[in-house]
């Protein structure tokens, strides 16, 4: 269920680690601790906020955290 509305999508070879959170309306903040994706571990915190889901890298290397771009199944049907 969390990485369903998380998004997470490890990417080990690359040590990269692509989010797209939506947290439903009774989560407000969640924070997941040594989540791992290779050799590294991270530690993020996601958080409603503006009527968006936002998210911080804790500890691990924020750049390897990325949002990940998403496709929106209406504009794939029109192409």
């Amino acid at each position: 269920m969390l990485q369903a509305i998380l998004g997470l999508q490890p990417d080990a070879p690359n040590a990269m680690l692509y989010v797209d959170p939506v947290l439903p309306p009774w989560i407000s903040d969640l924070t997941l601790r040594e989540l791992r994706v290779g050799k590294q571990a991270f530690d993020n915190r996601f958080r409603c906020a503006d009527g968006a889901t936002q998210f911080d890298v804790l500890s691990g290397d924020p750049a390897s955290v990325r949002r990940r771009e998403t496709t929106v199944w209406s504009d794939l049907l029109k192409a």
